[in-house]
């Protein structure tokens, strides 16, 4: 279960401003945030359904519903990169690597 939360401060204008994070439990045990940002609430709770199904299918060892699977791979690259460092995705491939593994790469991984 994860959940959703927000932190309301004040500017030097004298304006508000709200930003929402969600902290969820990795699979290991370990309580992890994910800072989201300046949001509307209601895409912040989108945002906390996703990550628990992301956790659910994480822990279950389970492959991602097609919906989740294609919302991950249309994000952003920045918001991307949130979900990995938390543990919640695979790095995205960058276009200079190989898309290919070559025997050679296998045998070297292996004696690693």
């Amino acid at each position: 279960m994860a959940t959703l939360s927000h932190e309301t401060y004040q500017r030097k204008d004298g304006t508000t401003s709200t930003t929402w994070r969600i902290v969820f439990t990795a699979g290991d045990g370990r309580r992890m945030t994910l800072r989201l940002g300046k949001l509307p609430k209601k895409t912040a709770e989108s945002w906390l359904r996703r990550v628990e199904a992301l956790v659910s299918d994480l822990t279950a060892r389970e492959s991602h519903g097609r919906e989740l699977a294609e919302w991950l791979a249309e994000l952003p690259a920045k918001l991307h990169e949130r979900l990995v460092a938390v543990g919640l995705a695979e790095p995205r491939l960058r276009a200079d690597e190989p898309a290919t593994v070559t025997l050679e790469q296998l045998c070297q991984a292996f004696k690693d």
